[in-house]
């Protein structure tokens, strides 16, 4: 999704818009230098400048449409396919949107849905990197009106002569770039994913084994009863038994110890058998 300078594409952006661009992949480059658990999804897509009035829905459906316009846009001729390496990565299946999610703020509300208020981007993932790609390849750059057709979009874009620009990318058009994904993050995710699909498992099949144990406590089993005979035990018994089989203040039935024949006990000194 990037456009360098001296490039056909670059002829159709502002000179000052070709320099934001440029900047922010940049940025995007050095996040992913500098933290070694970052990395470039290749099935991921965020998308920025989005109309506010496209949910959730009407983004999914915007980015299946784009694989069918790309694959038309291929057939008439009008833009290359894909390399046969980007076709080998799922091209042959159907397109399938796992994820569609459009941003939303936490303290602001959208009058006329009631919901909200979208931010202006999201995210959409495929189960594929090639369908992924030429959703990329076709809704980066276009305009509103064009990437969100099927849907009621109020096209901020100026009129002809009112200030509109002369060049056919603007800030404006819609950004397509793949995200950049953080390696723990989706570690954890999904891993509470895996707990949760075992814990409904258990729940259905009335088995006990499929449900996510409890975190073990200090003494106690995986269930977190008191345990029988472990580790710990055997150690505690063992010290005690070094001891004359006694602890040095208590017995093993939680009774004052009594000491026995050559052992020492409270207030006196092996030495010179005297209280202090």
């Amino acid at each position: 999704g990037i456009v360098f300078p001296d490039t056909p594409a670059a002829a159709l952006m502002a000179p000052t818009d070709l320099e934001h661009h440029v900047k922010e992949y940049g940025v995007r480059k050095n996040q992913i230098y500098k933290n070694p658990n970052l990395y470039m999804s290749k099935t991921r897509l965020t998308i920025h400048n989005i109309p506010r009035t496209v949910d959730d829905a009407a983004l999914r459906s915007a980015a299946v449409s784009a694989v069918g316009k790309f694959k038309q846009e291929v057939k008439d001729k009008v833009r290359q396919p894909l390399s046969a390496d980007e076709m080998a990565e799922g091209w042959d299946k159907r397109p399938h949107v796992s994820q569609a999610k459009i941003v939303r703020s936490t303290d602001r509300v959208d009058v006329a849905s009631g919901k909200a208020r979208s931010k202006g981007y999201g995210f959409i993932e495929f189960t594929t990197h090639a369908h992924a790609l030429a959703c990329l390849r076709y809704l980066n750059f276009r305009n509103t009106a064009q990437a969100f057709s099927k849907h009621a979009v109020d096209d901020d874009e100026p009129e002809e002569g009112a200030g509109k620009s002369a060049h056919k990318i603007s800030r404006r058009s819609v950004r397509v770039m793949f995200a950049i994904e953080n390696a723990q993050v989706i570690k954890k995710r999904e891993l509470r994913s895996t707990l949760a699909a075992r814990h409904r498992a258990g729940k259905a099949n009335g088995d006990d084994t499929a449900v996510p144990a409890k975190p073990t406590q200090r003494g106690g089993n995986a269930r977190g009863k008191p345990s029988k005979g472990g580790a710990a035990d055997k150690a505690r018994a063992a010290r005690m038994k070094s001891f004359g089989g006694q602890s040095s203040r208590r017995d093993g039935k939680g009774k004052p110890s009594k000491g026995k024949a050559g052992s020492v006990k409270d207030g006196q000194t092996k030495r010179a058998g005297k209280k202090y």
